[in-house]
């Protein structure tokens, strides 16, 4: 409702005939741009659990608006393409947020089928419960859930099968419990990843091969901007405290080989070193801002340039504690499948890291990021970082 009513109050404010619109074309014009988004959210939500409500959500409202402008054209009415492509910007934001919460929504009737492990289960998905023998027994009229989880082998057994299809025909969501687990908490249970689990379909492939142009234009058209902020930016950590403006680091990349990753220089000369705290004394008056606002960030568009790094992508460990990491899980490694980036999956969600165990929760979700690897799961993560700017929230 609410992305109708500001598109008819664009439309009517953007169109300079509006205030001579009869009322018949107002009438056309709310039904015309009401309708692509009441049919959209009708066809999506037939789309529960899929992996893309970004790109869904922008295809199937986008052929919705498509077809309501040629119909419109089609019967001569007057109307401005102007205002109407500032519509279609707002009813594709509305439609893409909607359908992502609509995707997160947990609200399900969930239940889980009494495998060993399924109490632990239980515990992490809230109103979940585990399957009742009573419920076995159920016929199809008394069936109140939605989702039923299941393991990987326990429902191999003849009983079990038998049960799972009538589930399925009954329409029951019969959903892995690793995978839904990771939808719900956004990480991955590193003791149970396996690196056979990332098989990309081809989207997954054409967009890990379109992404790099991606963010080549990306750096290319801020350059004016980014130019301008690193001017202003260097000069004032040279005046405050005079010497080298970049923080040089050897830092573990893409497939595990050693790059050097630039930052401006935030703290004092000869002391870095360790991870930074509240109030930390080294850091250069008035250089806090640039850290909260990742200005300090910026010098690693050049790392982009030279195919480095990605805009999006796992945040690059230092050398010496990635080699220390993998010794400790050798699956730390699996990072480096993917192009490291200045912002990522575990940046937006655990934001500053205090010791290894906030370095494992963060392998986690960066081993989440490379399975679940889209365009969809960038967009998010772009959101995500543009808040974490606004708010400062994990900054040090």
């Amino acid at each position: 409702m609410l992305s109708i009513a500001l598109q008819v109050v664009t439309y009517l404010l953007s169109d300079v005939r509006s205030n001579d619109m009869p009322a018949e074309r107002v009438i056309i014009t709310m039904t015309a741009l009401g309708l692509p988004v009441i049919i959209n959210s009708l066809v999506l939500a037939a789309f529960r659990r899929h992996d893309s409500p970004i790109i869904s959500a922008v295809v199937v409202y986008g052929a919705l608006f498509c077809a309501m402008v040629t119909v419109i054209s089609a019967t001569r009415m007057q109307i401005s393409y102007g205002a109407l492509a500032s519509c279609a910007a707002i009813g594709t934001f509305f439609a893409c947020a909607a359908n992502y919460r609509f995707h997160l929504l947990t609200g399900e009737k969930i239940r889980i089928m009494p495998f060993e492990g399924a109490e632990q289960i239980a515990e992490q998905i809230p109103g979940s419960q585990i399957l009742t023998p009573e419920e076995l027994e159920s016929s199809p009229t008394e069936i109140n859930f939605d989702v039923l989880l299941i393991d990987d082998h326990s429902y191999k057994t003849a009983e079990w099968a038998e049960f799972i299809s009538r589930m399925h025909v009954l329409g029951i969501d019969i959903v892995n419990c690793e995978s839904f687990l990771e939808r719900v908490s956004g990480s991955v249970r590193v003791q149970k990843f396996e690196f056979s689990q990332v098989a990309y379909s081809p989207s997954q492939l054409l967009y890990a091969r379109v992404k790099r142009y991606l963010d080549l234009t990306f750096v290319i058209l801020f350059s004016p901007l980014l130019i301008t902020i690193s001017v202003l930016a260097g000069a004032y950590i040279y005046a405050r405290d005079p010497g080298p403006i970049l923080f040089v680091q050897i830092r573990r990349g893409y497939g595990n080989h050693p790059f050097r990753m630039y930052k401006f220089r935030t703290m004092f000369q000869g002391t870095a070193g360790g991870s930074t705290v509240a109030g930390d004394p080294r850091i250069i008056p008035g250089c806090r801002i640039l850290r909260k606002l990742r200005i300090d960030e910026i010098p690693q568009c050049f790392n982009i340039l030279k195919g480095d790094m990605s805009l999006i992508g796992p945040r690059p460990s230092a050398e010496y504690l990635a080699k220390k990491l993998i010794k400790m899980e050798p699956k730390y490694a699996y990072r480096c499948v993917v192009p490291p980036g200045i912002t990522g999956w575990a940046q937006v969600n655990s934001g500053h890291i205090h010791n290894l165990d906030d370095e494992m929760i963060k392998l986690s979700q960066d081993l989440y990021y490379i399975k679940r690897f889209s365009i969809d799961l960038d967009l998010v993560i772009l959101v995500k970082t543009i808040k974490t700017v606004l708010f400062g929230s994990g900054a040090k």
